[in-house]
């Protein structure tokens, strides 16, 4: 009798110790669970902030062509008003009084460039 009970209490302490390494293996499991979840998290962190990397780097690019195109009509706007100046000098000295009316409209040309100029770098360019 005794050596049926002590195989019944071995049994009983097999079973307890097989429940306790599904306990310790359910809780590694959810370690690992919780882990691979973080490290998903950190991925898509890292993704985002590659993807707003990329983004500033376009934006960095946009605003420096945009800034030499900004250069470039200010150059011609210069070149313009020396061209119109000496254009109405010529007229006035043909005894001309009548200036064309395309003169007008390069003039109007003129002011909405240098305020979209302004207006965009203060904007965009800063």
């Amino acid at each position: 009798m005794k050596n049926i009970l002590d195989k019944i209490n071995r049994a009983d302490e097999i079973q307890a110790g097989l429940e306790l390494d599904k306990t310790e293996l359910g809780t590694h499991e959810v370690e690992l669970s919780l882990v691979d979840d973080l490290r998903k998290l950190a991925q898509n962190l890292q993704t985002i902030n590659s993807q707003i990397s990329d983004e500033r780097v376009k934006i960095i690019g946009a605003k420096n062509v945009m800034n030499t195109h900004i250069v470039k009509s200010e150059n011609e706007i210069k070149n313009l008003e020396g061209n119109i100046a000496n254009y109405l000098k010529q007229i006035k000295d043909l005894g001309i009084e009548t200036v064309p009316p395309l003169i007008g409209n390069i003039k109007d040309l003129i002011v909405q460039s240098k305020n979209k100029n302004k207006e965009d770098l203060s904007k965009y360019i800063k």
